[in-house]
């Protein structure tokens, strides 16, 4: 009886040790650690930026997984939906990006991953790629920009 209960006790904790649960956000924040992001609910924002990804030296792959919420601006010039500076192995999913001066800014980053994102209105440009020459791997798949498609 003790054998087996010693048995299931370790089962326990090799199951319970693989388990990842992600860090929960519902306001605009800088993320700088690895790990994995779930938005809960939808963002407005008022005149400023709103996400910052610096995550230079990652210990993981990171992904931030906005579940379809939106995270609106109000058509400021100068402010940013989501910023990467010094950013690596980093995934952007299932984002809704409206109403920014820029929607999407990556100033340097490698290994960056942006899927199933839309990125819509914006008041000077969707999308501005990597404005210093360290990017590398950039990847986007199954994206929607619209209403002010320019990249810089």
């Amino acid at each position: 009886m003790k054998t087996r209960l010693a048995l299931y006790l370790l089962f326990v904790v090799v199951i319970l040790s693989n388990i990842s649960f992600a860090t929960n956000f519902n306001s605009c924040t800088t993320f700088a650690l690895s790990d994995t992001y779930d938005l809960t609910s939808n963002i407005t924002v008022n005149g400023s930026s709103c996400l910052t990804v610096a995550i230079a030296t990652p210990t993981a792959p990171t992904v931030i997984d906005c579940h379809g919420y939106t995270i609106r601006g109000n058509y400021t010039n100068g402010t940013n939906g989501i910023t990467y500076t010094l950013s690596n192995n980093v995934t952007l999913q299932n984002c809704i990006f409206k109403d920014f001066g820029t929607n999407l800014v990556t100033t340097d980053g490698d290994n960056l991953l942006f899927q199933n994102n839309t990125f819509d209105n914006s008041s000077f440009t969707n999308i501005q790629l990597c404005t210093s020459t360290m990017c590398n791997n950039l990847t986007f798949t199954n994206n929607t920009v619209s209403n002010g498609l320019t990249m810089e």
